[in-house]
């Protein structure tokens, strides 16, 4: 067990090593020594809405140590300060639908939004106004999104102002439609993984394949890439530069425009045989397009 002097409401400071967002829980660097955060010991930015306030790595937080209950011989942060981040159960969907288009006069950054549909909104001018998720269209807002609103006198806090016709928000409306980033992950693994399919002939082989029993019963043959007769032709050159057209009279004609046919029908006649095979036209044994 460690030995800790009596440290009982002594406050520390120190700096977030790591932090898993959606698991809730991360390390602080305590002169070396690492202390156990969970977000359920993390003071909220904002009590009254429940937001903010959790930590994110590189953070400089205050706490409060205590030993672990499941392992007293290590210590864990109670009643941290300063997290800089946003709750994970209140950015739940956040990117997963696509914003209405907007009608509102004022735009504005959304500064903090809870499960429950309460938050405020950061106008361009600096000053904050109060958003309800019944004034929101098309998708519900997330802390950071970039939203468009008119505004209108507030009723539930007088002297602010309330963001009504609210549009630009991230999230579906309903909590339901929407996963965490761990639970998306899991789909993706339990999604079955696409099957090749693979043509086969009579036999149950892979079409060109040359085994015995596909020779003998026809199998094997496979499409082959021919050649026409006008592509076989050899283009004579003509007898000199001159008979060219036009502005072309005089200029020297290249070489390729009749050895390549030649070439071509050389390499016919070197093969002595018009017989298809397995690897004609470029395929492989097994149907394969080189």
């Amino acid at each position: 067990m460690m030995n800790v002097p009596d440290i009982s409401r002594q406050r520390f400071t120190g700096k977030v090593t790591r932090f898993h967002a959606e698991r809730g829980w991360g390390f602080i660097d305590l002169n070396g020594t690492d202390i156990m955060v969970h977000v359920n010991d993390c003071k909220p930015e904002d009590v009254e809405l429940f937001t903010g306030g959790q930590p994110r790595p590189g953070d400089i937080v205050s706490f409060e140590v205590e030993p672990r209950k499941d392992n007293p011989g290590h210590m864990q942060a109670k009643r941290v300060m300063g997290g800089t981040d946003e709750r994970c159960c209140n950015t739940k969907g956040k990117g997963q639908a696509a914003p209405a288009q907007g009608t509102g006069r004022h735009f504005g950054v959304i500064k903090a939004f809870n499960t429950k549909g309460l938050g405020w909104v950061q106008c361009m001018d600096g000053s904050t106004a109060w958003i309800e998720l019944a004034d929101c269209i098309g998708s519900r807002p997330v802390t950071g999104d970039r939203v468009q609103f008119d505004l209108q006198p507030c009723e539930v806090k007088p002297g602010k102002m309330q963001a009504v016709n609210v549009t630009g928000g991230t999230a579906p409306m309903d909590l339901k439609d929407a996963v965490l980033g761990k639970d998306m992950a899991k789909a993706k693994a339990a999604a079955p993984a696409p099957v090749l399919q693979l043509k086969r002939n009579a036999n149950g082989h892979l079409v060109g394949c040359v085994c015995a029993a596909c020779r003998q019963s026809g199998m094997s043959d496979i499409p082959v890439m021919t050649t026409t007769a006008a592509q076989n032709s050899v283009i004579e050159p003509p007898a000199s530069n001159a008979a060219l057209p036009g502005p072309n009279a005089g200029i020297a004609l290249p070489s390729m425009m009749h050895e390549a046919p030649m070439a071509g029908m050389i390499k016919q006649r070197m093969s002595g045989s018009n017989r298809s095979s397995p690897y004609s036209g470029g395929m492989g044994s097994m149907g394969r397009l080189y």
